[in-house]
């Protein structure tokens, strides 16, 4: 079932990455900045299958993200886009020394639907165009090197792994001319990784369900 689940989502990432190719568009790109807020769900590292350190939320990150992506010209209200989108949800309690920092990238192909476009060529300068997203999306975990309290030392935890999550948006763009638009925007990212690292004492997991909120600034460039 997991693998079917899997092979079906690949076909609609790349379905979604091609489809752009078949119909005149309005093409754009744009870069975001933002602050992330993260929850981990069943989040605790692991020793030899009992919780060491419980960790349910994170402190805020600063997401940075890069997209490329289009409009229909005949269908206006329609878009497709492909994006990166990076943060660090970083892990601690008050009484550990050590923080537990992750490194998500997120490779996402995304349908967008465009809630105020104009019938022909986008919509004109000046007016705001609010617009809802969302597709699969593959992430790339990394977790830095940790030394946990209540892990024996030199016991450390490094990992990483590829998942496929969810990501889904909505946002809303203010037009200045015909090139550039301001854009803010809401996006939130579910990935449940796996990470887990063996050493003399044992093997330390953990394996979060993470939930990310993120609230973004960006320009975009059309062309």
């Amino acid at each position: 079932m997991k693998v079917t689940r899997k092979l079906i989502w690949q076909a609609i990432f790349v379905l979604a990455l091609i489809a752009p190719q078949t119909a005149v568009a309005e093409w754009y790109g744009d870069v975001q900045l933002g602050v992330s807020f993260t929850d981990a769900g069943n989040g605790g590292i692991r020793q030899n299958g009992v919780v060491t350190r419980s960790m349910e939320s994170s402190d805020t990150s600063t997401p940075f993200g890069l997209r490329a992506g289009c409009w229909l010209v005949h269908h206006p209200w329609l878009g497709f886009a492909a994006d990166v989108f990076l943060f660090t949800p970083n892990f601690n309690t008050p009484d550990m020394v050590d923080d537990l920092v992750l490194t998500v990238l997120p490779m996402s192909a995304l349908v967008l639907v465009r809630l105020a476009p104009e019938s022909k060529g986008g919509p004109s300068a000046g007016g705001l165009i609010p617009y809802l997203g969302g597709g699969p999306s593959l992430f790339y975990t990394s977790m830095s090197e940790f030394a946990g309290a209540g892990v024996p030392p030199p016991a450390v935890l490094e990992d990483s792994s590829v998942d496929l999550g969810w990501t889904g948006l909505a946002g809303i763009a203010r037009r200045f001319g015909k090139r550039w638009s301001a854009i803010l925007e809401y996006r939130y990212t579910q990935v449940s990784p796996s990470l887990s690292s063996s050493h003399p004492t044992g093997t330390l997991k953990f394996e979060p369900d993470l939930q990310t909120h993120h609230f973004t600034l960006g320009m975009r460039l059309h062309f």
